[in-house]
């Protein structure tokens, strides 16, 4: 806990023994919490715009899977002041030190089904630029960061998609041949009256990306860039973004925008693709917030930063997802797939046929996180189901989950008719070995007899953080458990 007693604002972030706030983890009493800050009465009830804090039967905060910085808040969404009139923020912290959600972050942005998982289960992270900077560890990220990789991502996708031209005129004094008209004012002065009638001068029409969007685009995209490098992210992923959107926009002048040059663009019609690309734009060139990281507001040791949360859950899922996708389209001569991301929507995995002269007391469809399958003859045959999640497998915290995860996983793997299932949980530690699957208790019912063909085998698989050729590894744990499937 820190008091900024100079900017009024009290910051609950580290412990007496120097430990961090962490997400999924109880906020010791020595903070001495508000009593007025509001928090869900319980694990499944919380909300991220009050940084995901809820409290227990016996009266104790805990976090849940958000982590970010932002104002504690009571039941009217006003900020709470303490008795000493300092305006309270938090600090959370991902548990596990080495898993970088930012890195995390630009991986997933790089997956072809990200707008997809985004659309069925909401955005990884907010960050909310009408709120009041917060001063954090000039060590720590912020949502200008967040704000700025995000800017990445929508330009880097608008740039694939369609970069809006418009119809600009070129005049060019050519040799021995005409486009366009001829400017014969130009073409006297310069050719005739020198004796050089070989040349024409010309002016024609030409198509040209130097308009006044993407000149903001490309300011907007230099200003992120410096905001990452501020930060010292070092990701071939940012890199990659920031070098493809810079050489999409090359031919386009890189001037100084004013607030005005907002007003004179259309993004409707045909352009209403660049919409959510001029907002973020213009919170990235003109947001006080933002730019103050390069002025006054910054010290030594604190700096203002945009308030933000992550969603670690929703995050680690689709992460995992993603490595283990990109694992198996690497493997040259790998019999099997992931399942394509699968929307309840467009393309879920239905339980039963629909009949609309019967309701039937049971849910309709289903999608599991991690479906892996192979061809036998044009067929698709599941072989395995995995199901995602960002917490300890043994933590007392989730006993209550367990019932509903367990019948979830079950449910999925009688569905799909396979015989490995498991868990996948975040690790700091790297297993050198997987540990032998858990036959599954089967009866002997009259679907299939209990013989060793039928067994099903129940993995906990553990995902190691502490490096990417850890993390490597426990991908190829994982494929090999599914080889053996």
């Amino acid at each position: 806990m820190k008091n900024l007693e100079s900017k009024k604002i009290r910051l609950f972030f580290k412990e007496s023994n120097g430990d961090y706030i962490k997400d999924w983890s109880p906020i010791p009493r020595e903070f001495r919490i508000p009593s007025s800050t509001f928090v869900a009465d319980n694990m499944n009830n919380t909300d991220e715009e009050f940084m995901g804090l809820f409290k227990t039967t016996n009266n104790t905060y805990r976090t849940s899977g958000t982590i970010g910085v932002g104002w504690l808040k009571d039941s009217q969404r006003k900020t709470i002041i303490d008795d000493t009139g300092n305006a309270c923020a938090i600090l959370i912290k991902p548990r596990f030190k080495v898993l970088d959600p930012w890195e995390m972050l630009a991986e997933v942005f790089a997956d072809p089904e990200y707008e997809n998982y985004i659309l069925e289960n909401g955005p990884f992270y907010k960050f909310n630029v009408s709120e009041k900077m917060i001063p954090i560890p000039s060590t720590e990220k912020g949502g200008e960061f967040l704000a700025a990789l995000s800017f990445l991502n929508i330009c880097s996708k608008l740039c694939r998609r369609h970069l809006s031209r418009q119809i600009s005129f070129t005049e060019e004094n050519l040799n021995g041949k005409i486009i366009g008209s001829i400017d014969m004012a130009k073409h006297i002065k310069c050719n005739v009256s020198k004796g050089r009638e070989d040349r024409i001068y010309c002016r024609y029409p030409t198509f040209t990306l130097d308009n006044l969007e993407n000149r903001i685009v490309k300011a907007a995209l230099i200003k992120s860039h410096r905001i990452i490098q501020s930060n010292h992210a070092k990701s071939e992923n940012i890199n990659r973004l920031f070098s493809y959107c810079l050489s999409s926009l090359k031919t386009v002048r890189t001037v100084k925008i004013s607030k005005s040059d907002f007003n004179k663009i259309n993004t409707t019609g045909c352009n209403s693709n660049y919409k959510p690309v001029i907002e973020l734009a213009k919170t990235i060139l003109f947001n006080k917030g933002i730019y103050d990281l390069f002025n006054s507001n910054t010290d030594d040791e604190y700096r203002f930063v945009i308030p933000y949360t992550i969603n670690m859950e929703r995050l680690f899922e689709f992460y995992i997802r993603s490595i283990i996708k990109k694992k198996l389209q690497n493997e040259r001569n790998s019999l099997y797939k992931l399942d394509t991301y699968r929307s309840k929507d467009t393309n879920p995995l239905k339980v039963y046929e629909d009949n609309p002269t019967k309701k039937v007391y049971l849910m309709n469809s289903y999608i599991p996180d991690i479906s892996i399958y192979t061809e036998i003859d044009g067929e698709k045959k599941y072989i395995a189901v995995f199901d995602v999640k960002y917490q300890h497998s043994t933590n007392q915290a989730y006993a209550s989950s367990i019932r509903h995860n367990t019948h979830q996983l079950l449910f999925y793997t009688l569905l799909l008719n396979v015989k490995t299932c498991g868990f996948i949980f975040p690790s700091e530690q790297y297993a050198e070995s997987i540990e032998d699957g858990i036959s599954l208790n089967i009866m002997n019912g009259n679907r299939i007899k209990n013989t060793d063909e039928n067994i099903i085998k129940y993995y906990q698989l553990l995902m190691n953080l502490t490096s990417e050729s850890d993390c490597i590894k426990s991908v190829n744990q994982i494929l090999k458990v599914i080889n053996n499937s």
